[in-house]
């Protein structure tokens, strides 16, 4: 199956929104973190902001792949 370059142009700029997108869920998703203080404080930051955080690290994989894509998508329309 062969892809016109109308199709890899689309797919790109689906794929380069769906990377901000993702990005930007992936940063704001934990929260802010506590100033370094006390240890305590950011050991239970970590400790209540567990799952948040490997959701955070998730999005941020996907993004990532999303990433290479549109790189893909880029270097396929250069070469065309």
């Amino acid at each position: 199956m062969s892809m016109t370059i109308d199709k890899v142009r689309r797919l790109g700029g689906i794929v380069g929104i769906a990377f901000v997108v993702l990005g930007a869920i992936a940063i704001f998703l934990p929260g802010t973190p506590p100033k370094a203080d006390e240890v305590s404080k950011i050991a239970g930051y970590f400790t209540d902001k567990r799952g948040s955080i490997l959701a955070s690290n998730f999005l941020t994989c996907l993004a990532f792949v999303l990433f290479l894509l549109r790189g893909r998508s880029a270097v396929v329309l250069w070469w065309r």
